[in-house]
């Protein structure tokens, strides 16, 4: 017999996707921004009951609050994934942001795996923040898909996310056009020679 129930989450997907903060987090700070979100459905340790929960991907920026499952539960952090996000502000290009976050073959690789892009494929960029047509942004995501069923064709392994790619191409396009996010994309087509 199971004593246990076991429950988990991936915080990241659940508040910036689906904007659902669980019932368990009576405050959410971010740290960068110095956004609070105050959780109208919080309940606290009477949720946890006889359960484990695991919540994964917590961005560092965020400061949680769960005031009474400190004194009831025993509440285990683990370190699993760092830089969730970037913060630019302070840097003017994206190189001097590299300098202090890489060393010297971390940004030697990132270099040598762009420019193998580069010289495959005629390689352009573009960014979208606040605005893009809905035709655009669904022949991106269309495209985007193939790209990821191909490459796990190619690994025999299954994409995580698959199963919520739906919700994910929903909410990203508003949080574009909301100034939430930005999207970024590099179209590629083959060279000729």
């Amino acid at each position: 017999m199971n004593l246990f129930n076991y429950i988990n989450y991936n915080f990241t997907f659940d508040f910036f996707q689906k904007r659902i903060i669980h019932p368990f987090y009576q405050t959410i700070h971010n740290k960068i921004t110095n956004e609070k979100f105050i959780n109208n459905d919080f309940e606290g340790a009477t949720i946890v009951k006889n359960r484990i929960h695991e919540i994964k991907f917590i961005p560092e920026f965020f400061q949680l609050e769960y005031p009474d499952l400190k004194a009831t539960y025993k509440v285990i952090k683990l370190k699993r994934v760092e830089n969730f996000s970037i913060n630019l502000d302070g840097y003017k290009t994206v190189d001097d942001f590299l300098l202090t976050q890489m060393g010297p073959k971390s940004r030697s690789q990132l270099r040598r795996r762009i420019n193998r892009l580069e010289n495959c494929f005629d390689v352009s960029y573009k960014f979208y923040y606040g605005e893009i047509s809905i035709e655009e942004y669904n022949l991106l995501f269309k495209t985007m898909e193939k790209f990821i069923e191909q490459r796990f064709k190619q690994r025999q392994d299954l994409f995580s996310l698959n199963d919520r790619l739906k919700d994910i191409k929903q909410h990203a396009y508003e949080m574009i056009l909301e100034k939430k996010s930005i999207s970024f994309c590099y179209l590629c087509r083959f060279k000729t020679n």
